[in-house]
């Protein structure tokens, strides 16, 4: 047996190794953090108007969001490449007489490997005629693209039918319209008015009060593929629970009543039933799923993907305003999360730069942020600008943090004052 444990013991290394290569094989999130971390800067050279130029980036998972650089100022992005080398980071730019985005590809990990081999830093120009990359050896920026203006109307059709497939956004605009109705029936002694709240995976459509026996209605286009949902919460005012339940399953939904353009649906304390088509009766019903049921799937699922993007989680906003009213400076900020660094943003006076993830359902996510300006350019301030379970206590279940960023520390903005009285010291 003693003599078997190394073998194991290898075994084990060579399974983990190969497991490791498969993820990174078949998987391009937010990159591979053995690889050392690459470096792309922009730097507007509008030299013909100097004006502003605005920058959107994003990757296969990450947006970058809106960026203005005034003219000889730059941006940066920072990220770790994939061993595959298929990291894409592609931009769009435009600038007041431009008239039109113009779009390139800013990092193309096979294009720019064979320019710098192993490069850890690209600086790109950007005029109105071209982007242009810096050649590390000449320190010329000779490596010149033209912009890519427009993408040909087959590759559109192409893509948005790859779009459908394999997504649910916003529905197929090519399917009819589906309308889903709800009629508040409960007329128990504990009824009244009836809340509703409904999602899909890309929705929120808001909360709804219904009373008794009216109804409230959704209409989307569903996709080509049948994987369209649309789950709601119900609540009545006599009680503290809430309920449940899938209002829209394609699949589902079909088999009762195939290529049906109207669904309507009596809801009822004791379950949701959909009108049958043919009897006209409320006879297809269903159990509501308790809110401890829906916690713990909610739980199942989130240990199986870490994340949750959607099915009850909201985006959060964290927004960072440039409040160095003394003498107006510019305030640099460079945040990051565990998983993703969000790279250097310059930020005027009186103007705000923003964040937008999912907050993990387990109260972990972090944000921290480092911070200076041009009185004290050597100094780095840090401060942690979003921190789940702080934050949570200050304003349970929000969406929109508002940050004021002075030289004595960061400040959020209280929805009880509705003013910015939620201060806290730099991190030491």
């Amino acid at each position: 047996m003693s003599s078997s444990t190394p073998l194991n013991l290898i075994l084990q290394l060579v399974l983990v190794a190969c497991l490791l290569f498969l993820s990174c094989k078949t998987t391009n999130v937010r990159g591979w953090y053995f690889q050392p971390k690459t470096h792309v800067v922009m730097i507007n050279d509008l030299e013909s108007d100097r004006s502003d130029l605005t920058i959107h980036c994003k990757s296969k998972d990450d947006d970058l969001g809106i960026h203005v650089v005034p003219f000889n100022s730059s941006y940066e992005i920072v990220f770790h490449p994939n061993l595959e080398c298929t990291t894409l980071f592609h931009c769009s730019f435009t600038w007041p007489s431009g008239k039109i985005d113009h779009l390139f590809d800013i990092y193309d990990c096979l294009r720019d490997n064979k320019k710098c081999n192993k490069c850890k830093h690209y600086i790109w120009k950007i005029n109105s005629t071209s982007p242009c990359m810096q050649n590390n050896e000449t320190k010329k920026f000779a490596f010149c693209y033209d912009w890519k203006n427009s993408t040909p109307l087959g590759l559109v059709i192409c893509l948005l039918f790859l779009w459908c497939k394999i997504t649910n956004v916003k529905g197929w605009y090519f399917q009819p319209k589906t309308h889903v109705s709800m009629i508040n029936g409960q007329d128990s002694p504990d009824g009244g008015d009836l809340t509703v709240h409904c999602r899909s995976e890309d929705d929120d459509l808001g909360i709804h009060v219904v009373p008794f026996n009216s109804s409230y209605e959704i209409v989307f286009h569903p996709n080509l593929s049948c994987t369209t949902l649309f789950h709601c919460s119900f609540k009545w005012p006599n009680s503290d629970i809430y309920y449940f339940f899938n209002i829209y399953d394609c699949y589902r939904d079909d088999q009762k009543c195939i290529k049906c353009k109207h669904y309507d649906w009596k809801i009822n304390l004791t379950g949701p039933c959909m009108k049958h088509i043919k009897t006209k009766n409320f006879t297809i019903c269903y159990d509501l799923i308790h809110k401890v049921l829906v916690v713990f799937l909610l739980l199942s699922y989130s240990a199986t993907k870490v994340r949750v993007s959607g099915f009850f989680i909201h985006k959060t906003h964290v927004a960072i305003t440039n409040y160095l009213d003394s003498d107006r400076a510019d305030l640099t900020v460079h945040c990051k999360s565990k998983d993703d660094d969000l790279g250097v943003h310059v930020i005027p006076f009186n103007s705000s730069y923003e964040i937008v993830f999912y907050p993990s359902v387990w109260d972990n996510t972090l944000f921290f942020c480092s911070m200076k300006w041009s009185e004290t350019p050597l100094v780095t301030h840090w401060f942690d600008i979003y921190d789940e379970k702080r934050d949570n206590k200050q304003c349970q279940s929000c969406e929109h943090y508002d940050w004021k960023i002075n030289r004595s520390g960061p400040c959020m903005f209280s929805q009880n004052t509705k003013q910015f009285t939620i201060c806290y010291d730099w991190n030491k």
